[in-house]
């Protein structure tokens, strides 16, 4: 199946957008889920949680749920997806639990793809984030670089960053050796297949090599496009490849940055 990369409905991003208008939030500091959400009157409250990360309740008062010792980054987006819920989906069953996969669901259309979204412009308002990302040859240091000064997760700031950078990219999420998700800039010249498995030695790429176990170089490094993709278009040209892993719960997973090398 080719991933020809949708993006959740605009809604999302515009509500987001009014609701950090309604809290004049002009600066990445002023930025923080919690106090917004105790603003609206909807407490907080941290548990164990297993199984999830969170969950927006309504009965006998609004609140959300967090799921006990998440790091900062994540319990912040956690709280910035449930106000996504709480804003756009008002008919959403408030025993609905959100888990760690839906938090990285930016793959289709649907109602934890524009909680992400949502939750991914309040943490990281366009009119804030995109003036940071005009570069011309961007590598995983600046998506990590945005991430800290955001406090999101590089997830997020690696989803963010390739909506608005100047340069023809794309962001690839890959676990246990396959291509889970990629979404790519306008101008990106190659769509990546979810689904492919990634390989080590022939037609490797750099993230193929880190599930293999072995060691990469940490830059921005050519890779034959079709290794990455069985379009036709990528036969004869090459992409920088800039990846780096990451232990989970659920298997080994690694972030590959990936940019036309003409640009």
């Amino acid at each position: 199946m080719v991933e020809r990369t949708r993006q959740p409905s605009p809604r999302a991003a515009e509500a987001a957008q009014k609701l950090a208008d309604e809290f004049g939030l002009d600066h990445q500091d002023k930025i923080d889920p919690e106090q917004i959400a105790h603003a609206l009157e909807i407490s907080i409250e941290y548990k164990d949680l297993p199984g999830e990360q969170g969950r927006l309740v309504r009965l006998g008062g609004t609140r959300i749920v967090v799921r006990r010792g998440l790091r900062p980054e994540q319990t912040r987006f956690v709280i910035g997806h449930e106000l996504g819920h709480y804003r756009l989906h008002p008919d959403l069953d408030q025993l609905k639990q959100c888990t760690a996969g839906d938090m990285k669901d930016y793959r289709l259309d649907g109602i934890e793809s524009e909680a992400n979204r949502f939750s991914a412009e309040l943490i990281m308002p366009e009119r804030l984030f995109k003036p940071l990302c005009r570069m011309g040859q961007p590598s995983l240091d600046d998506i990590e670089s945005l991430a800290r000064a955001f406090r999101a997760s590089r997830m997020a700031a690696g989803i963010q960053f390739v909506r608005f950078c100047s340069a023809p990219c794309a962001l690839v999420f890959s676990k246990n050796g396959v291509v889970q998700w990629a979404r790519r800039s306008d101008h990106f010249h190659n769509f990546i297949e979810s689904g492919r498995q990634l390989h080590s030695g022939e037609d490797s790429t750099y993230a193929g090599d880190l599930f293999a176990g072995k060691t990469i170089v940490d830059r921005p490094m050519p890779v034959d496009a079709k290794n990455w993709t069985g379009f036709r278009s990528a036969a004869g040209t090459d992409v920088y490849e800039h990846s780096r892993k990451w232990e989970s719960a659920d298997g080994m997973c690694v972030l590959s940055l990936l940019r036309d090398r003409g640009s």
